[in-house]
């Protein structure tokens, strides 16, 4: 994503935290001015004249103190959600990594784009590469993140917008997925904007539609699995 669309993104989430910020300090407020009135009807207790009078005061102070734990669910709502969006913020604050015409901001180093016949060599390498440091989009790493949400809606952002490069490995079972071909294509158009986006590998020959032949990409038939994470690593460069 460009730096002007994540600072965009940036600034709806700050709002969204001071709306949430507000509607917290509300309910937090009705929950304590409930809690004061029921506080206030069981002092009047003592000097009622009559068990009935006592009794109602009682009630009172019961129906106060209800909506007092209403409010009080309603603002521990508010701050899970906060405490969610926070943490949205927080990463994309802590995730500038150097990008065209300036700083770009990124959620993830790398997108790995890949056939399930394949999925355990590109687990071990999404694995490596985490463990140098590096923010991996791997749909493995996200079953709790995009459980209930739009899996092509969350996919093609972190695709598109939100991964500094991605990592297509072309087999021929990657090119007979619809899943795979999907990814292919929305990378594909990611390159208009970023000629450095698309990092291909290959385990086979297999031709990708729009993959001109010139360009370079890494052979995984000659590489083992440790020379291409150091391969890749040193591409992705440093860090931050």
């Amino acid at each position: 994503m460009s730096p002007s669309g994540y600072k965009s993104k940036a600034e709806r989430l700050e709002s969204e935290v001071a709306d949430l910020k507000s509607m917290d300090r509300r309910e937090r407020a009705k929950a304590a001015k409930e809690l004061a009135r029921a506080r206030s009807r069981l002092g009047e207790i003592d000097v009622c004249a009559s068990l009935e009078e006592r009794l109602a005061k009682e009630a009172e102070a019961e129906r106060f103190e209800q909506r007092a734990a209403k409010y009080d669910r309603k603002a521990a709502a508010i701050g899970q959600e906060l405490t969610e969006i926070g943490d949205r913020l927080r990463r994309m604050r802590g995730s500038v990594r150097p990008g065209q015409g300036g700083d770009a901001v990124y959620r993830f180093d790398v997108f790995l784009s890949f056939a399930d016949e394949q999925r355990d060599y590109v687990e071990q390498v999404a694995d490596a590469l985490t463990a140098r440091g590096y923010r991996v989009f791997y749909d493995g790493y996200e079953d709790t993140n995009i459980w209930g949400r739009h899996m092509t809606e969350e996919f093609d952002s972190a695709l598109r917008e939100e991964s500094r490069c991605c990592v297509p490995f072309i087999s021929k079972e990657y090119r007979e997925k619809k899943w795979t071909m999907w990814e292919w294509r929305s990378a594909l158009a990611r390159t208009l904007e970023d000629d450095d986006f698309l990092l291909p590998a290959r385990f086979d020959d297999t031709k990708m539609p729009g993959l001109l032949p010139t360009v370079k990409f890494a052979d995984l038939r000659k590489l083992t699995q440790e020379e291409f994470v150091v391969g890749l690593a040193a591409k992705l460069g440093p860090v931050n």
